[in-house]
């Protein structure tokens, strides 16, 4: 069993989360992906972690939503 809670990735100059990128990080509670340079995120990219994630923040990036029910998949509305 693989166990990640927490997932700090801040100032990393990251521009993109692609679809599945956390899939085999179910059980995260925590993404801080502060300062970076993200602009698209896809709803896919946090699917399975609609169950467990408590905390995201992607403040100080330019975030573009492709489907604004990615904000009620992640519980952020």
């Amino acid at each position: 069993m693989k166990l990640t809670l927490f997932s700090q990735m801040n100032d990393n100059g990251i521009c993109e989360i692609p679809p599945g990128a956390f899939d085999e990080m179910s059980r995260l509670k925590m993404i801080i992906m502060k300062n970076n340079f993200l602009s698209n995120i896809f709803e896919t990219s946090f699917y399975k972690l609609r169950n467990n994630i408590a905390f995201i923040d992607i403040s100080g990036n330019f975030i573009q939503f492709h489907d604004c029910s990615v904000l009620h998949t992640a519980g952020l509305q």
